[in-house]
């Protein structure tokens, strides 16, 4: 009987093979099942990991807030007042702080190729070093001299493709409304464009002096919302005392300036690990979101997954009871318990291992209809790692409660009961994921129902 239990623990990858071999439907059925799921579950849950890291990359990012304000009580704007670039410099609360403005809509041309810029910014000499960007070529310095500019690693790819782009020169046009500016600047640097998951963007930053001065200098004069101001405390517990200062602060430098008195605007510092999961907030550069919905959203993934595992642990179950003769005949050949145990978590592991694999095929092949899903949140190639890490363990939770299940089954105690414990609980899921849909659905269809107010016909629509 020892021996032959070593002949079997020797070739238990050889047994499981040969028995999922040999039963074809159950291999197919359970492998197309588990993949479906897992591909599903693992977007879900790849996405939800993706959207709450947002802005956590950014350096000292739990002391981190950007400058909010509202004329009376209205909505808050993204932007606020350029000039607490100048007005927060001896404040003793800071750590160090930055200011920039916007350059959208811009064109540039390099030799006779015009290129659009979707997102560009107009920075201050703290931009780099505040937000951690990584110079890949060029001084940091040189953002203080006029008419300098830092592209992106793809910009400069893409305007000199195989060229040193440093000392190039490019032409910029830009609109800002009603104007129309015409400028030549420097490629200074190259900078490691900000990750995906941060709530705004660049793919080229100009300097504030030189081309931009006049323009800065009449914001600054000005109230306006124009610019994005962020401040690094040095202690989080000095936050209320520098937002009871924020418009106080500015009277040196607006309060006789033409327009609504200081004292009708509020000011406040928002965490910048909030601003994605902060709704209502006028001009935001990118979308956002609620949390809520995204914790909707992963309570529907974590749902699919155990049913999932439900379903297959069912289905492991059924199987084995199928093959008690083969059982009967092992534990002649001296197999025990926990053989027959081994055999067949080694069949469970080789069925997830081949899932997730089909499971990764599934992923690529829907990367484009999961963009138009998901939007700019959602793209295979950068998110492969955070895909492997929730393929991983999505995988494992599976073969670890599906090992537990046929454990319990495999005892013999209570097999029937215990199955049956797995079958109410699946239909529980079930019955609270259609709730789920239906809920959703009618909320789409009151969406597409309700009543505007007025006709989407004949409207013409001016940008």
């Amino acid at each position: 009987k020892d021996s032959n239990r070593r002949t079997m623990s020797t070739h238990n990858l050889k047994l499981a093979i040969r028995n999922l071999l040999k039963q074809k439907s159950f291999s197919l059925i359970s492998l197309a099942g588990l993949a479906t799921s897992l591909a599903a579950s693992i977007v879900v849950l790849t996405y939800f990991f993706h959207e709450i890291s947002f802005d956590k990359q950014i350096p000292d990012s739990e002391r981190t807030y950007r400058i909010i304000s509202r004329l009376g009580q209205g909505k808050y704007w993204a932007r606020t007042f350029a000039a607490y670039g100048d007005a927060l410099e001896n404040t003793t609360q800071i750590d160090s702080y930055t200011s920039f403005i916007n350059a959208d809509n811009s064109i540039v041309h390099v030799d006779e190729t015009e290129y659009t810029i979707a997102e560009a910014v107009v920075a201050d000499t703290a931009f780099i070093n505040f937000f951690g960007l990584e110079l890949l070529s060029g001084r940091k310095e040189d953002l203080g001299l006029p008419n300098q500019v830092y592209l992106t690693r793809e910009m400069a790819e893409t305007c000199f493709p195989g060229e040193d782009p440093l000392g190039r020169d490019i032409f910029l046009r830009q609109f800002e409304g009603a104007n129309d500016s015409l400028g030549y600047f420097t490629v200074a640097g190259v900078l490691k464009p900000l990750p995906d998951n941060t709530h705004f963007g660049f793919q080229v930053v100009f300097s504030q002096k030189g081309h931009f001065a006049e323009r800065m200098k009449h914001i600054k004069e000005n109230k306006y919302s124009a610019a994005n101001v962020y401040v690094r405390l040095h202690h989080t517990n000095s936050l209320t005392d520098l937002e009871s200062e924020l418009i106080d602060i500015l009277h040196p430098y607006l309060a006789n300036v033409q327009g609504p008195p200081m004292e009708a605007f509020n000011a406040k510092l928002q965490p910048v690990r909030d601003i994605h999961f902060t709704p209502d907030i006028n001009r935001e550069p990118r979308p956002v979101t609620r949390k809520s919905m995204l914790y909707l959203l992963l309570s529907v993934g974590l749902l699919i997954l155990l049913l999932m595992t439900l379903n297959f642990i069912s289905m492991v179950i059924v199987q084995s009871n199928e093959q008690s003769r083969t059982s009967r005949i092992l534990r002649i050949m001296g197999a025990d318990h926990m053989d027959l145990f081994r055999l067949s978590l080694t069949k469970i592991s080789i069925i997830v291992v081949l899932s997730l694999v089909v499971t990764w095929v599934i992923i690529a092949l829907s990367d484009s209809r999961l963009k138009t899903m998901f939007g700019g949140g959602w793209s295979f190639q950068s998110l492969s790692q955070q895909i492997l890490f929730v393929s991983l363990g999505a995988g494992l939770f599976v073969v670890l409660l599906t090992a537990v299940g046929t454990y319990f089954s495999l005892s013999g105690q209570k097999r029937y009961g215990f199955f049956g414990v797995l079958t109410v609980f699946q239909f529980a899921i079930v019955i609270l994921l259609v709730g789920f849909s239906m809920m959703i659905s009618r909320q789409i269809t009151y969406m597409d129902s309700k009543d505007l107010g007025y006709s989407e016909k004949n409207l013409i629509v001016t940008r």
